[in-house]
């Protein structure tokens, strides 16, 4: 059994937004528990039917299953399920590329940081994760990994994730290669650490698309508490890449 598990999930890619993130959180299945635990007794609170899927954007904007809650009462369950999060022993880790600021740049220089996918912006977003998550293990002794669960998805984004693990966990150039177990999906409506995963990623990518987009949307939105507490907890694992930051990248890397 794997030391650490890693739960992600992305906020996006599907929704033609004008920024794609990857964000989730990293512990052991101990402190796994403990967050499922409580998230699981808050859902049984919400009227959340069994095997009902559970979406961040569904919570906040009041859409099926949570329809029948009115705003008071949904920013008030939002409020717990973000403080689970925050109070858990768990590591937060996110990227966000702005996907017009990624194109316009060549394709060979997209490819330079994309392993060779120009069209797909959030493959640099899964890069970045892998990275970051293999590090929560630096402390751990030789041997020991980290295995990873994303959600249940068909289609591209399943497909450019697997792809990007085993590009990762194949290099041998990568020293921390070794820390990389496997790759799973689950359905989310099962595993309650995956709709956790949800809520980081949705607040990490409207954070990021409000603030460079939408500034005045972010002026009024970035007081929101969830967000500031989400922050305190990512620490300095949360990257977000514009132009400038791209073009950073893309000078550097050879």
């Amino acid at each position: 059994m794997a030391a650490l598990v890693a739960y992600f999930d992305e906020s996006g890619v599907h929704d033609n937004k004008t920024a794609v993130t990857i964000a989730g959180l990293v512990g052991t299945e101990q402190n796994w528990r403990k967050l499922e635990n409580r998230w699981t007794a808050i859902l049984a609170k919400s009227g959340l039917a069994q095997g009902e899927a559970f979406h961040a954007t569904a919570l906040e904007g009041g859409r099926d299953p949570f329809h029948r809650l009115d705003v008071i009462r949904r920013g008030a369950l939002y409020s717990q399920f973000v403080n689970i999060i925050v109070e858990s022993s768990l590591i937060a880790i996110a990227s966000g590329v702005l996907c017009d600021h990624f194109m316009r740049f060549s394709e060979t220089e997209r490819s330079k940081i994309s392993h060779g996918k120009p069209d797909v912006p959030y493959f640099h977003c899964l890069q970045d994760f892998w990275v970051a998550a293999a590090h929560c293990a630096d402390t751990l002794p030789e041997g020991e990994q980290i295995f990873f669960v994303s959600d249940n998805l068909d289609g591209g984004f399943r497909d450019n994730a697997d792809a990007s693990f085993k590009a990762y966990k194949n290099d041998t150039n990568w020293p921390n290669s070794r820390r990389l177990d496997d790759l799973v999906f689950r359905p989310k409506e099962k595993f309650p650490a995956l709709q956790a995963a949800d809520l980081l990623a949705y607040e990490s990518r409207s954070h990021f698309e409000n603030k460079f987009h939408f500034p005045h949307v972010y002026k009024k939105w970035g007081q929101r508490s969830a967000i500031n507490s989400l922050r305190r907890t990512f620490g300095d694992r949360a990257r977000y890449y514009d132009e400038a930051a791209l073009q950073k990248l893309i000078d550097i890397v050879p």
